[in-house]
């Protein structure tokens, strides 16, 4: 499980912040794709440890497109693990960040320094980063009124906390419980600079 914090409230106690989770449910590449590690994984978003939304706003979800079975965990479908390498992208790139569930899509992330105006650049001195996460599918809110989007989140993170919940998604998507060995190695090629490269702790750890 990797988070993203809100620092934006740093006022506040942790407990009373807006918190986006992030765990991997399951990788595995699919035979009409063998190139590819097709991925899926649980989105949630938090007041501290409590769920920001209660389950009562989402009750004609069906489990098996949307809900995870952990409280306050939503499903998201991730085509070739373009979540990680969308990441890797703002970091070493420099490249806005903008995740689309591609089956719905059913949820979308953003992260950028403004995550509402697409002309605003990152740049290698960009450290204050907008997230911006909306959850499409079920509840309450769809209809002629609402449209097709439903609740959102927005907090403020800082480029240092991006790179740590990159590193901390990256190893647990190596994780044999979590990868198939023949996702796991289309990673490990895709991200061998960054595992290569990984800062240490102070006991020479890798972090």
């Amino acid at each position: 499980m990797a988070d993203l914090i809100d620092i934006g409230a740093d006022d506040l106690p942790v407990e009373r912040r807006l918190r986006l989770s992030i765990r991997w449910r399951s990788i595995r590449t699919l035979f009409m794709f063998p190139d590819e590690a097709c991925a899926y994984f649980s989105i949630g978003l938090f007041l501290g440890d409590q769920p920001l939304f209660n389950e009562a706003v989402y009750p004609d979800v069906d489990d098996e497109v949307s809900a995870s079975t952990s409280k306050g965990y939503f499903k998201v479908y991730d085509d070739n693990c373009d979540l990680l390498t969308g990441l890797r992208d703002l970091l070493v790139a420099n490249k806005r960040f903008d995740f689309e569930d591609f089956v719905e899509p059913l949820f979308r992330l953003i992260i950028a320094p403004d995550a509402l105006d697409a002309a605003d650049k990152v740049t290698s001195d960009t450290d204050d980063f907008d997230v911006l996460a909306i959850i499409y599918s079920g509840g309450n809110w769809h209809g002629q009124a609402l449209g097709d989007t439903g609740p959102a989140v927005r907090l403020r993170v800082a480029r240092n906390d991006i790179a740590a919940f990159f590193r901390e998604l990256l190893d647990e998507a190596l994780d044999p419980d979590v990868c198939a060995e023949d996702s796991r190695q289309i990673l490990r090629q895709r991200f061998k600079d960054d595992l290569a490269n990984r800062p240490e702790t102070a006991s020479g750890m890798p972090l």
